[in-house]
């Protein structure tokens, strides 16, 4: 006992010393999550469970606990971080030192992985000889043998916390080509088939020689060869490399369609299943006719037949069954003429045996070739013209008619085409049915008739077999706390030791309620929704057993419920954060106290949140304690930060600037508050129109979560040959300088979808020009609400759907400026898919309305027209008004009108073979806009152009570049005096006729 009593202490503390240091609020976390363990119990049992405890957070390297007195002290190693990864040594041609950072899974800010570790005398050494050998043999693949690559650690000046990692390569041998064998293949085409794979240059690559074989597998498989396979065998004599192509050919199909097919060859043979599938058994064949109806319904025939034969194996069934059915003629003929029938009959069973012998010999031809004739009857063009359900209630119907959930439904601008697939049948008799049982109707059969109405139409009548739905008549709950005491001896009872009361609250969570209809998964319905009211009361243990008896009225449902034990969050352990304020962090786990219950799905809501800025490249988290169901939970939460400070230089196009360069610098995480900064340089170069120097500061999720500010100063000159002010005499006297123009955003950002917002704003710009050697000023002080929803298949390459926009703006001397004006513009997009055709359809318009007081408007916020982006073939701004009133550059003006609509018309036709939204494409376009003043019905007041052209253009998933060509079918009206703009002002080459424009097109123009 005395022993005992020395080996227990009386009031215990605890002491943590981390190796380095870490903040204290970091120490405070990790000394409550280290106390949860418990002090109290024998020294040896009490280290135990603090040893296992900190071990359990990964991230500290053998932590050691001792006892002094009466005081538990545990020191703690963290594991260290990589600051910086180096490559050195030589690398391969093609391979980037970033494929081996991207490779080795050190990227900066990771820590090194605790349970890798090793000894102190080599920390890390299996885990970096592992990441080595990974290299090397990566590296090997590039066209070496015996590459080795050396990582290793030393210490960083961030910290002792902090390593920095050297990748060292050391090349190989390179290895050449040495001799290459094909087998399988007469000689002549084997040494083409050598001088294909082992090109010009020595050099070997095993990944070239795998893409080199796989090509001549898909040029047999082209040829007719369906079953080709070639296998590589590879030997190494120390640099060269010998390979020996096995090729096994197989069968050489030969497919013919016979019949009016209606149809490119090329298009039938695509839709075959033979080249993928790589045989030629009686399912692929079966699957070729499947995709040639398929192909034949898409273009809006009705039940095509389409059958497949062999041609020969096709005769001699012909011949067999006409055999047989002279056997059957000779013996009725014959019937007591026993000499005669047997001579007869005996003729007759040398043709079969004869015909045998040639169906196996064409069977034996049929291993090196075969020929397959598809026999095609289209049939009819006819769309369905109305859909109908049977069998059902008529308001069940009509909801599932009107829910817009059959595939299946007469023809509809922009949305349906009416075309009826077998495959789409198929599946809205799925739809039904699914549908029906969610509504606790037994279906036993859904079946679908269609009805020829005319040549050109059909109704379509899904016939429904289904019994009536059988509802819920009652749910009860047992072993569900109900807050009371079960104790009925206690006269007083205690209120401190009583249960929540989940009963209520439980059954409101259940959703489900008697006379609800029975569905087919309303018992597992019923026992997740009370697993996860468990969860988010903090009861992570609990199990949930559910009966159902059906009687006769309904069915009884009895929930046994028996709870786990509560668990409180305890705690949470933030590590990771050094440039990022660590309250900004925490903040987005505000919703958790500590002591309520455990939630995990307020914790995965958080870090969702964290990743959405852009700052983290990792959000790790871990809930230490609730697998080993302990009372208490502590959350551990791990972040890695990215690269968020960068430096580029690019070199680009604009359409309307044409050729820049562009310095720009970009910190995602200015003051450790996840603010993204963003300060960018243009000049224009060659033929560019202006410089610019812009900022913008954006400041995420200050007015919600989805909800942006920022603020976006800009500076910039008219002219490309203008210098960029520099800190020198001229820089303090800008206000003389009358190209200079000043702008400055503040924007409030609100996003209801990934590509719909709704943006306020108020601008502040100083505009400077000079106009016929007169100099213009204009300040305005402007707020503005602009709307934009966009509802399409692609945002950068749309096929269907709709695109509106619009802006409302109003200026004022009130906003430190000196306009005076109210604006409103406009913006609708809609396409609509004609087959592999989209149409393109846009209309734009707008108005500015003066009001009193004001002293000059700004010429970006009045309008013209005209250039690659508004109406094609025309100079840019040169749809415009030439009246003395409307170029009063004093004002700002310059022949700009305070009215304009404009529209377009685009088909875009795809041309040849598409992949990946990419491919060659043709857009047929006619664009039309008007310019007018206020006064616009007076003479000269409104001005109009027209152009229709044609655009060539390689589309990529992201849009086309090409070459726009518009002629300008009607052009403003301009004075005399006026000259036209200069050709070189909208295109690179003035080589076409004068009503003739082009441009260098990027993208599309709405």
């Amino acid at each position: 006992m005395s022993l005992l009593a020395a080996l227990l202490i009386a009031s215990p503390s605890l002491e943590l010393v981390a190796q380095p240091r870490l903040p204290l609020a970091q120490m405070r976390s990790l000394s409550r999550y280290a106390q949860s363990a418990g002090l109290e119990g024998e020294n040896r049992e009490v280290i135990n469970r603090l040893q296992q405890q900190l071990r359990e957070l990964d991230r500290f390297l053998m932590p050691r606990c001792t006892v002094i007195k009466e005081k538990y002290r545990c020191i703690l190693r963290q594991s260290p971080r990589v600051a910086e990864l180096l490559v050195t040594g030589p690398m391969p041609s093609g391979l980037l030192r970033s494929d081996l950072e991207r490779r080795s899974s050190l990227r900066a800010g990771r820590r090194l992985p605790v349970l890798s570790y090793g000894s102190d005398e080599a920390p890390f050494a299996e885990l970096l000889s592992k990441i080595g050998r990974r290299l090397g043999r990566f590296i090997d693949e590039r066209g070496y043998s015996g590459s080795r690559v050396v990582i290793s650690l030393s210490a960083h000046a961030r910290g002792a916390g902090w390593r920095s990692v050297t990748i060292e390569v050391k090349l190989g041998n390179r290895l050449r080509w040495g001799g290459l064998e094909v087998i399988g293949v007469p000689l002549k085409e084997a040494k083409a088939l050598r001088q294909r794979v082992r090109r010009l240059g020595g050099a070997f690559r095993s990944s070239t020689l795998r893409d080199r074989v796989a090509d001549e597998e898909a040029n047999l498989r082209k040829m007719g060869y369906i079953e080709a396979s070639i296998d590589a065998q590879v030997e190494t004599r120390k640099t060269l490399v010998d390979v020996r192509l096995q090729i096994r050919r197989g069968p050489r199909l030969q497919v013919h369609f016979q019949g009016k097919l209606r149809a490119p060859l090329v298009k039938l043979r695509k839709a075959l299943t033979f080249a993928s599938a790589r045989s030629v058994n009686n399912d692929q064949i079966n699957a070729s006719i499947e995709s040639l109806r398929d192909y034949y319904q898409s273009r809006g025939y009705f039940r095509p037949m389409i059958r497949a034969e062999d041609p020969q194996l096709a005769a001699l069934d012909i011949q067999e069954e006409e055999l047989k059915r002279k056997i059957t003629r000779v013996r009725r003929r014959l019937k007591g003429q026993v000499k005669k029938r047997r001579t007869a009959l005996a003729g007759i069973a040398s043709e079969r045996q004869e015909l045998r012998l040639v169906r196996r010999q064409v069977i034996a031809q049929a291993r090196e070739f075969r020929r397959l004739v598809f026999h095609i009857d289209p049939g009819k063009k006819a769309r369905c013209a109305e859909v109908r359900i049977a069998g059902i209630p008529f308001n069940l119907q009509h909801d599932i008619i009107g829910s817009d959930l059959l595939s299946t439904k007469p023809p509809q601008l922009g949305r349906h085409d009416g075309r009826l697939l077998d495959g789409e049948l198929k599946a809205d008799e799925e739809r039904i049915a699914a549908y029906l049982e969610n509504q606790g109707w037994l279906v036993s059969h859904v079946e679908t008739q269609l009805l020829l109405l005319n040549p050109q139409q059909i109704r379509a009548t899904f016939v429904v077999s289904a019994g009536p739905p059988t509802y819920i008549r009652s749910i009860s709950l047992v072993g569900v706390s109900d807050g009371e005491s079960d104790n009925w001896d206690e006269e007083e009872e205690s209120t401190d030791d009583l249960g929540e009361d989940l009963y209520g609250p439980l059954i409101d969570a259940l959703q489900i309620k008697a006379g609800s209809p029975l569905l087919e998964n309303s018992a597992e319905t019923l026992r997740k929704r009370s697993l996860r009211f468990y969860t988010r009361r903090g009861y992570p243990g609990t199990r949930v057993e559910v009966r159902m008896a059906l009687t006769g009225d309904g069915a009884q449902f009895r929930l046994i419920v028996k709870e786990g034990q509560r668990v409180t969050y305890g705690g949470l352990i933030l590590s990771g954060t050094f440039r990022t304020r660590r309250n900004l962090v925490l903040a987005a786990f505000s919703e958790a106290r500590v002591g309520a219950p455990f939630n995990p799905q307020t914790f995965a809501k958080a870090a969702a949140l964290l990743r959405t800025w852009r700052v983290f490249r990792r959000v790790r988290l871990r809930y230490l304690g609730l697998e080993e169901k302990r009372q208490q939970v502590f959350v551990d939460v791990s972040v890695e930060e990215g690269i968020s400070q960068t430096l580029d230089l690019t070199l680009g196009y604009s359409i309307e600037d044409n050729f820049q360069t562009s310095l720009s610098w970009r910190d995602r995480n200015v003051f450790g508050r996840a603010w993204a900064l963003e300060t960018r340089g243009v000049w224009g170069l060659y033929i560019g129109r202006r410089s610019e120097l812009r900022s913008s500061l954006k400041l995420p999720r200050l007015l919600g979560p989805n909800t942006d500010f920022s603020i976006e100063p800009r500076l910039y000159y008219r002219e490309p040959n203008r210098p960029f002010p520099t800190l020198g005499e001229g820089f303090f006297r800008l206000q003389n300088d009358h190209d200079l123009i000043l702008k400055g955003v503040l924007k409030v950002a609100h996003r209801f979808s990934q590509f719909s917002t709704l943006v306020a704003n108020y601008t502040y710009a100083l505009d400077r020009d000079v106009n016929g050697g007169q100099m213009s000023i204009v300040r305005t002080g402007a707020t503005a609400i602009e709307g934009n929803w966009l509802a399409v298949d692609n945002p950068f390459n749309p096929k269907t759907g709709v695109h509106l926009k619009g802006a409302l703006k109003f200026a004022s001397p009130w906003l430190a400026g000196d306009a005076n004006f109210l604006s409103a513009i406009a913006h609708a997009t809609v396409y609509v898919p004609l087959g592999d055709v989209t149409l393109a359809a846009n209309l734009r318009g707008g108005a500015l309305h003066e009001l009193e007081n004001s002293y000059a408007i700004a010429g970006s916020d009045l309008f013209r027209l005209g250039g690659e982006r508004s109406l094609r073939g025309f100079a840019l701004d040169s749809i415009r008004l030439f009246r003395a009133q409307d170029n009063d550059s004093r004002s700002g003006r310059d022949g700009h009108g305070t009215r304009f609509a404009s529209s377009s018309l685009e088909l875009r036709i795809p041309i040849g073979l598409q992949r990946a939204n990419s491919g060659i494409g043709v857009t047929l376009f006619s664009d039309l806009g008007w310019v007018a003043a206020e006064d616009w019905q007076e003479p000269q007041a409104n001005n109009m152009g027209w152009s229709n052209g044609l655009a060539a253009n390689y589309v990529l998933p992201i849009g086309p570049v090409g070459v726009v060509i518009a002629h300008q079918s009607i052009r403003p009206q301009r004075p005399s005096d006026v000259a036209a703009p200069d050709r070189q002002e909208y295109q690179l080459i003035p080589v076409l006729p004068n009503r003739l424009g082009f441009h260098i097109s990027m993208g599309y123009i709405f």
